[in-house]
């Protein structure tokens, strides 16, 4: 299979490595991701007396959006997490980036990068009974850039302009440019890369609470900020026919927003494996003696800023903030064992890392750009209504009022706080830039002034044309440099501040059998299982 050749790593910070058994996990292709912080002993391995339970309960942090991309903006964590049971992407990446099949046994790219031509596995079936085929996958992509349905994801498939059906198993994405970043926008989950069936797709009010695609489980139950249930796939495609199946018969996703209460309920044995963020939960459960799996990825953890009104509308308040935050202090505050500070929007040992000039804290320098501003600035800073969230505002509160920002805390729930930011009724509020082999799809959403995504407001036509530029160069150092511009204009224009680097945890019982897997930051339960079940 095709392999996208990857541009020169500038500076890298740490050394990476590639974690060859944790395959099976919101893009030029990067390599592999770095390296994890190291595990205390047997952290990332079950126990020796390990097991697989008949129901697999796992505690998220969010309630779901939906799956049908027509009614919901994006996917967060918590639904890409249960939609990775339920569909299957086309393709997936190894660590080094390089194409692997999945529902598709081959994607190759014409010499100019325009068209891609893809193969389908055959034999593969939907939950409903109706068959994978060449036109089931064009119809998911068309019903996404059919001008008619609006799709907010529409960004998210960049210059993709038609899918040409060339074969029962055999299409085409035929692109308006060249767009290196097309292997990894179909193989990583996402709102646009998992295929359901046309059938379904057909009714899509129901399609949203009750999805049905190809994947190793199926959509059983969603009560609403309480439980999501899935039942196992048996004729599932890539089960050994020969052998009883030994994964988990149903799949108990329960909703717990707080971190400590996920963490409680694993110590109570109400759940088996939890996701979390928070590092200093994963020192104590490994303290504990429960099984703690990390993962240190790229992107980052940012605050969003309302460019389009005042304060935020001046760029000297933007840098302002920046130099009065102190991303290394924070983290520090709030006891984020194994996660590090951020200062690009790449991640740690990205080859599209470059030396951006982010401002460097300072808070004189902040109180000089307010001075020159010479209006007084208050902000409002929303936050997830939790005790972490309450902690990032208290402490970006302190870090603003010691240079003479007025600063009024705003405790939300999540989905209250997302929707404020997705519709611009914000001033400061929080974003993730999500652990992807290629930037190319979260920052043209994020930056470009046509999408719907770009929740800073911040638009010019240089920024338009850099983002242009890096989506449709084709040469890897070219590539590299047109990232690198990208990064340091938004240095300078500071349309977000930094919070943290990308860095996961997967916490289980310590006797649960098979892999935890956190690539792109979502927890994947396809490798529960003994080591001749795990499913690729």
């Amino acid at each position: 299979m095709h392999s996208i050749s990857r541009p020169p790593a500038r500076k890298t910070r740490s050394p990476r490595v590639c974690d060859a058994f944790l395959v099976i996990a919101v893009l030029g292709l990067a390599g592999c991701s770095p390296a994890p912080p190291a595990n205390a002993p047997g952290g990332g391995e079950p126990a020796a007396a390990a097991s697989v339970p008949a129901t697999l309960r796992i505690g998220l942090e969010a309630d779901l959006q939906g799956f049908d991309p027509l009614r919901t903006r994006l996917m967060g964590v918590s639904t890409l997490t249960v939609a990775d049971a339920v569909f299957d992407t086309l393709i997936t990446l190894d660590e080094r980036g390089a194409i692997q099949p999945r529902l598709a046994l081959s994607l190759e790219p014409s010499a100019d990068l325009r068209v891609w031509s893809l193969v389908l596995r055959q034999g593969v079936t939907f939950h409903d009974g109706s068959a994978l085929d060449s036109a089931a996958v064009a119809n998911h992509f068309r019903r996404l850039i059919d001008p008619a349905n609006r799709c907010a994801c529409r960004p998210f498939l960049g210059p993709l302009r038609e899918v040409v059906v060339s074969g029962q198993y055999e299409l085409r994405f035929e692109l308006s440019s060249p767009w290196a970043a097309l292997p990894a926008v179909l193989g990583e989950p996402s709102v646009v890369s998992l295929i359901g069936s046309p059938a379904a797709l057909g009714d899509g009010e129901t399609f949203n609470r009750a999805p049905v695609g190809t994947g190793p489980y199926r959509f059983t139950e969603w009560r609403d900020g309480e439980v999501v249930t899935l039942t196992r796939n048996d004729q599932y495609w890539a089960t050994k026919g020969d052998e009883i199946d030994l994964r988990p018969g149903t799949l108990e996703y329960r909703i717990l927003p707080d971190q400590q209460g996920r963490l409680a309920a694993l110590r109570a044995g109400d759940v088996d494996v939890i996701w979390t963020l928070d590092g200093s939960s994963a020192a104590r459960a490994e303290a504990l003696g429960l099984r703690v799996q990390r993962r240190r990825g790229a992107g980052a953890r940012l605050l969003v800023l309302n460019t389009r009104e005042a304060p935020f509308d001046d760029v000297r308040v933007r840098r302002a903030l920046a130099h009065a935050s102190d991303s290394a202090a924070y983290v520090a505050a709030v006891s984020e064992d194994g996660v590090l500070a951020a200062d690009d929007p790449y991640g740690p040992g990205s080859p599209f890392h470059c030396d951006s000039h982010w401002p460097e804290h300072d808070p004189a320098k902040a109180k000089s750009l307010l001075a020159e501003y010479g209006a007084p600035v208050a902000v409002t800073f929303g936050h997830t209504a939790t005790p972490r969230g309450q902690a990032a505002g208290q402490i970006f509160q302190q870090f603003w009022q010691a240079v003479g920002v007025e600063v009024t805390l705003q405790p939300m729930e999540q989905v209250q706080l997302v929707a404020s930011v997705f519709r611009r009724r914000f001033q400061v509020g929080p974003w993730r830039l999500r652990d992807s082999v290629d930037p190319d799809p979260d920052l043209y959403g994020l930056f470009h002034s046509t999408s719907p995504f770009n929740v800073t407001g911040l638009a010019s036509a240089q920024l338009d044309g850099l983002l242009t530029s890096a989506r449709n160069t084709i040469d890897p150092t070219q590539r590299g440099e047109a990232y690198c511009a990208l990064e340091r204009y938004l240095a300078n224009q500071v349309p977000y501040l930094y919070l943290a680097e990308n860095t996961y945890f997967a916490i289980a019982r310590a006797d649960l059998a098979g892999e935890l897997s956190l690539r792109g930051g979502l927890l994947s339960l396809r490798g529960i299982a003994p080591s001749s079940q795990a499913i690729p």
